[in-house]
């Protein structure tokens, strides 16, 4: 069994203090954004969650969507729910009369990049990096538990690639900005975008103008 809680480092988001999450016997870190609370983990395949909540559970029912995937919340207590999730992918927690609670069940993660091309962000720390700028066959690789403040732009570009699992947290806009885009590409080729969590109070998240060969992949957005 595969299982990595991603651990996000102090002062990264405020922590969710009113609930618990509990996978063999581990504790994931549960972040806060205005908009809804997460979690994220690598896995490859089931794992049970134990939910401890402060607040008693309310009499409607608890649920857990997609509901495709059939998954029971059973209530163990007046505090206390537990479910199975099955594998890798991208679930909401809805209890009622409290945030959503999205759980990110993300595939073991794939080696990290390397090379004179390569710009990554190291797990455990808030970088404030402002504008990042990527140009021909730049990757930009955002590890687990790394979180960036900033905002990435690429103009008349190709080969270019943005991944690795973290956070991507717009941040440092200009004080004239009329639009305010975590992630814009302009009049680029050959783009990837994949795994890679982005939070924002902002208006665009993810800006594609002019592009042709682009390749969007588990890409989560959490905005307001």
């Amino acid at each position: 069994m595969h299982f990595v809680p991603h651990h996000f480092p102090a002062g990264a988001s405020p922590r969710a203090t009113d609930l618990r999450l509990t996978v063999l016997g581990q504790t994931l870190d549960v972040m806060r954004h205005v908009a809804a609370d997460y979690t994220s983990f690598e896995c490859d395949g089931p794992l049970e969650f134990i939910t401890d909540f402060t607040d008693p559970l309310p009499e409607s029912p608890v649920t857990l969507r997609p509901l495709r995937h059939g998954v029971n919340v059973a209530r163990v207590s007046a505090h206390q729910a537990r479910f199975t999730l099955p594998g890798p992918g991208h679930y909401q927690l809805e209890v009622p009369g409290r945030p959503v609670l999205y759980l990110y069940a993300l595939a073991p993660a794939a080696p990290a990049p390397s090379g004179p091309q390569v710009r990554r962000f190291a797990a455990g720390r808030v970088h404030e990096a402002g504008a990042i700028l990527l140009h021909d066959g730049d990757t930009l690789w955002i590890e687990p538990g790394a979180v960036v403040r900033g905002h990435v732009i690429a103009r008349d570009a190709r080969n270019i690639r943005i991944g690795g699992g973290g956070v991507l947290q717009g941040a440092h806009w200009p004080a004239d900005a009329v639009r305010r885009n975590n992630v814009l590409f302009a009049a680029c080729r050959d783009i990837v975008v994949e795994d890679l969590l982005i939070t924002t109070e902002a208006n665009w998240m993810l800006l594609l103008g002019g592009c042709e060969g682009v390749r969007v992949h588990r890409l989560r957005q959490i905005g307001h």
